[in-house]
């Protein structure tokens, strides 16, 4: 029987040839989506089913890719710091 070493996210590890999960790739759970972008739970739920955020559902639990929330910080500050200098002037 051989034995396959498993990284912590369940895949095969690079000694059978396959690519460890890129950092993008990363599924983050609810409560660490709340911590990277620093939001309450309803701020997040808001995101979510105003379809501001993609995120997955699996069982009952929630998951996000780490590639989509940096792509939606970009947007927020982009979005935000246009709108913020337009109410300014």
């Amino acid at each position: 029987m051989k034995l396959i070493q498993m990284s912590q996210y369940g895949r095969r590890c690079k000694k059978e040839g396959m690519k460890e999960m890129s950092e993008d790739n990363k599924l983050l759970t609810f409560e660490e989506t709340m911590a990277y972008l620093k939001v309450s739970r309803s701020t997040l739920y808001k995101f979510i089913y105003s379809n501001e955020l993609a995120g997955y559902k699996v069982g009952r639990m929630w998951r996000f890719y780490l590639a989509d929330l940096r792509s939606f910080v970009r947007g927020k500050n982009g979005t935000e710091e246009v709108a913020v200098r337009d109410e300014q002037r």
